[in-house]
């Protein structure tokens, strides 16, 4: 169990007086500590006089109070309307992320070793209302995002890698490896409208 700290938020903005004049005046917007709950079931062994080595595991991860950007038309100090609408931090939404990982090691010789590691996660909004996107219906009517992917968080991370090294002479030895690197795509916005694409890196 963690805790993102809550926090308060200073801001500026016009507000419209009931006569109708126009006063600058200063924001106070507080929030709360994000709560997360995590679960984790795993195991681990080894095969072949050690030369292979296997660790798994399962996770969920319960996510609460998570701070989004809201934009509020009136002062929460006095609900007065302000000129322009101001962005604040408010607690806004939980998610639920789902997931297993699995990482292998191999001693294939004396010299020659390999490793695979595979990850997947379902991370998923839950009650989750961001109002700015209130003036762009297509993205998120009514500002209501929940059932959307969190985001910067990729569904799979893969890796391999291969590594050879042997004695050249004396103390000194040489050696050559590579590896190659996949993530799946992650979108940039809760609206889930825009996204980095897939890339695959090889060393």
């Amino acid at each position: 169990y963690g805790e993102k700290p809550g926090g308060l938020q200073l801001a500026s903005g016009n507000q419209i007086l009931p006569g109708g004049d126009v006063e600058t005046v200063g924001i106070n917007s507080t929030f709360d500590p994000e709560e997360l709950t995590a679960y984790e079931l795993g195991v681990k062994g080894a095969a072949f006089d050690g030369r292979l080595t296997i660790s798994t595991a399962v996770f969920y991860n319960d996510w609460k109070e998570i701070v989004l950007r809201q934009r509020t038309e009136t002062n929460p100090d006095n609900g007065l309307t302000l000129e322009q609408p101001v962005g604040l931090n408010v607690n806004a939404g939980d998610a639920d992320v789902w997931g297993f990982e699995l990482e292998a090691n191999a001693g294939f010789t004396e010299n020659l070793t390999g490793r695979f590691t595979v990850g997947w996660a379902d991370a998923e909004l839950d009650n989750a209302s961001q109002d700015v996107f209130e003036t762009f219906p297509t993205f998120a009517p009514d500002g209501d995002v929940s059932g959307n992917k969190l985001l910067r968080q990729p569904e799979w991370l893969i890796s391999g890698s291969l590594d050879y090294q042997r004695i050249l002479v004396d103390d000194w030895e040489w050696y050559a490896g590579t590896d190659v690197n996949y993530q799946s795509s992650v979108y940039v916005g809760n609206d889930n409208q825009s996204w980095l694409p897939e890339h695959t890196y090889v060393n």
